[in-house]
């Protein structure tokens, strides 16, 4: 059995099917471009207030410092594509929490972390600083804190207010480095404290050779004697021997030698 469709019929169905392409192809350009008008050039997404906080208050931070951090974040996210710098660091859609390479460029941040408040319009910023411990001078001087991080450039610090470390190595120290193996670095910080205990009145170390896992006061008092400590192993057994010889007499010691494990060895002048 043979089926026949009108001619008139089909012509219809021709023309629904027409209508039906080009309305809904209409209807998704305009809705296509309403959204690009929305994204682009609509204030919808466009940020209304950029926030910083330092995690130890509610109220936002308002500083020269901030102004940086914010005009750092906005370069960053900007250039993080085609798309985003097309859209521009003001919209809040290219904000996000993928900030790794942001903190490798920026070592004095710990942590950061963003929210978007897209009702608001706000960007909430939540960072925390590292904290300067010490100074680390070779050629140049930076900050570290007590993860042993070099973060920060710093100036050309005289006197002993401030813990000092002074590298005569080779080895080249950048912003973001570790300045010594973790186990050193520990040791490290146990002979400024020891130092602080003792009220020996020195906060600067010497490394003349970092492969040698050695550090020591070399002060221009002549009443403090020169200490040599190793970088090896724990410092504490130190304290007793420093608090002994304090009693005896520091200006009549020419130096004193920790670098053997639970010994010290001393030279009087």
């Amino acid at each position: 059995m043979e089926f026949y469709v009108d001619e008139n019929q089909k012509r219809k169905n021709r023309r629904i099917l027409k209508i039906k392409i080009y309305g809904g192809s209409t209807v998704f350009l305009i809705l296509s471009a309403a959204i690009f008008y929305a994204v682009v050039y609509s204030p919808i997404f466009q940020i209304a207030q950029i926030n910083i906080y330092d995690g130890t208050s509610d109220v936002p931070i308002r500083t020269s410092d901030v102004l940086i951090l914010t005009d750092d974040l906005k370069i960053y996210f900007a250039n993080q594509s085609k798309l985003t710098g097309f859209l521009g660091a003001e919209n809040i859609l290219i904000w996000n929490n993928k900030i790794e390479d942001f903190l490798k460029q920026n070592s004095q941040f710990v942590g950061l972390s963003i929210k978007r408040n897209f009702l608001k319009r706000e960007v909430k910023i939540n960072f925390q600083k590292r904290e300067r411990f010490g100074v680390w001078c070779q050629s140049e001087c930076v900050w570290f804190d007590k993860r042993g991080v070099a973060f920060e450039k710093a100036p050309k610090i005289e006197g002993e207010m401030i813990f000092r470390v002074e590298d005569f190595s080779e080895k080249e120290l950048m912003i973001g480095d570790k300045i010594m193996e973790e186990s050193l670095f520990a040791n490290l910080l146990k002979i400024f404290s020891i130092l602080e205990q003792s009220d020996v009145g020195i906060r600067t170390l010497v490394i003349k050779n970092l492969s040698l896992q050695e550090a020591a006061v070399e002060s221009e008092n002549p009443s403090i004697p020169e200490i040599y400590f190793s970088l090896r192993f724990d410092p504490a057994f130190t304290v007793a021997a420093i608090n002994n010889l304090k009693e005896y007499g520091l200006n009549k010691i020419q130096y004193i030698d920790f670098r053997v494990e639970n010994r010290a060895y001393y030279k009087t002048k």
